[in-house]
């Protein structure tokens, strides 16, 4: 008993301005974490919207597009053939699953 209460002892701050200063150490570091988490946010929030949403205005503007010739179209508008390719195989996984639920329930 007398060692368990010399080990807790042991353990408590008695000493009330160290305890302060440990809790507003562990204060300060938890602000500072979501703090700079918000500044990170923002910042990359301020540059994707003025430096890449800010250009997409002159880019799709009717003008600006119905003077772009008909490769420039396809370029911008058909998607990669990797995503065509995973598209046909989402539906014809689709059907298949369509298929196998129809032959389960008769």
């Amino acid at each position: 008993m007398n060692r368990m209460i010399s080990a807790l002892q042991e353990r408590v701050e008695v000493n009330m301005v160290d305890r302060a200063c440990s809790e507003a150490l562990t204060d300060l570091n938890a602000y500072y974490k979501v703090a700079m988490k918000t500044f990170v946010d923002n910042v990359c929030r301020q540059v994707v919207e003025r430096h890449i949403l800010a250009t997409l205005t002159d880019v799709f503007d009717p003008t600006t597009v119905s003077g772009y010739s008909d490769e420039k179209l396809l370029e911008l508008a058909v998607e990669s053939s990797q995503t065509s390719r995973r598209r046909v195989e989402a539906i014809q996984l689709q059907q298949a699953l369509e298929q196998s639920l129809k032959e389960l329930s008769i």
